[in-house]
């Protein structure tokens, strides 16, 4: 189950959201129904990044996905440059202020659906 967290300080725009889980499962190669698009919007004074306090980049958001290990470079990276495209388009905000690193969870590390993914069972 990839999960899209999202740290902006402006609300998201209307049905971002399964536009979001769409573009990630275009890139990894599954189902959205198992992505997970978590938005946490930060309030004045919770923050501190220079581009968000002046010029066009104020809305750019700082994003984390976290995948399986599993998943090719390619398809992280076709994810991240739809995450780019998109959010840029949706929070008018330049290509070059947003900000997206991947967290790749390793087998054994990863709690899903009752069991420990990728841990030898017995």
């Amino acid at each position: 189950m990839p999960i899209l967290e999202i740290h902006a300080r402006c609300t998201p725009p209307e049905n971002l959201f399964d536009a979001l889980a769409q573009d990630i499962a275009d890139g990894l190669q599954v189902d959205a129904a198992r992505v997970a698009v978590l938005w946490h919007r930060l309030e004045d004074g919770n923050w501190r990044r220079k581009a968000w306090n002046d010029g066009p980049g104020s809305f750019s958001p700082v994003m984390f996905l976290t995948c399986r290990e599993t998943h090719t470079k390619e398809q992280v990276r076709d994810a991240l440059l739809a995450l780019r495209d998109r959010m840029a388009r949706e929070l008018k905000c330049p290509l070059e202020t947003v900000f997206a690193a991947v967290r790749r969870v390793a087998r054994g590390e990863l709690l899903v659906q009752g069991a420990v993914w990728g841990a030898e069972q017995g």
